[in-house]
């Protein structure tokens, strides 16, 4: 989109998704944000190890019914129990040896992520939504999981012709498109789409 007062549309990481809900860095509660960036994934998984209040509401019905687990037998919340630091590289390295904490912490971080993404597909109609950055790197499941969502979470028309993938740039995406911007400057367009192509694979 262009024409926003700021260039800042369409900051999807700042949709409320639960309302009164953990506070984001932005200073509002409830943001996507504040539950699935890299820090903040690290963050809940702290305090659900240690049986904190996560201002989870009815996201938790993602990840369990009833009342909260303990997460006995989970290395991660030991972890979290003696007051370890956690980021969501060591949580999706949890995840993939099965640990229960960061598998209920994968299921709220889907569910936020569909929240949120799913409010622009809706709003936006893209026939391809790209899911990009750290987490998304390192927990390449969720654009599946977040597309397997959809059809509980808006009308078919807005989701069936629309495809889920991970961003293929990663974390070199903004270099690259600097770099490709600065170039548009200078070479005539066949030289452009020549550097983009042979840049870009």
């Amino acid at each position: 989109m262009e024409g926003s007062w700021a260039a800042a549309a369409i900051e999807i990481g700042h949709v409320v998704v639960e309302p009164n809900g953990r506070t984001c860095a932005c200073g509002v509660d409830g943001c996507a944000e504040a539950y699935a960036s890299g820090p903040s994934i690290g963050r809940l998984a702290m305090a659900l190890g240690r049986g904190e209040d996560a201002r989870l509401g009815s996201l938790a019905r993602a990840a369990w019914t009833g009342a909260a687990p303990t997460f006995p037998g989970s290395p991660l919340a030991a972890r979290a129990l003696a007051g370890d630091l956690l980021n969501a590289r060591e949580v999706y390295q949890a995840y993939a040896a099965g640990d229960s904490l960061a598998v209920a912490v994968d299921a709220i971080a889907a569910e936020v992520l569909a929240r949120a993404v799913l409010t622009g597909l809706v709003v936006l109609a893209p026939d391809t939504v790209v899911l990009g950055g750290g987490v998304i790197a390192g927990a390449p499941h969720l654009p599946a999981r977040i597309a397997g969502l959809a059809p509980g979470r808006v009308y078919a028309d807005a989701w069936k012709h629309c495809a889920f993938e991970a961003a293929r740039l990663s974390h070199r995406a903004g270099l690259l498109g600097a770099a490709l911007y600065g170039a548009s400057l200078v070479l005539p367009r066949a030289d452009l789409l020549a550097l983009a192509a042979a840049t870009l694979g």
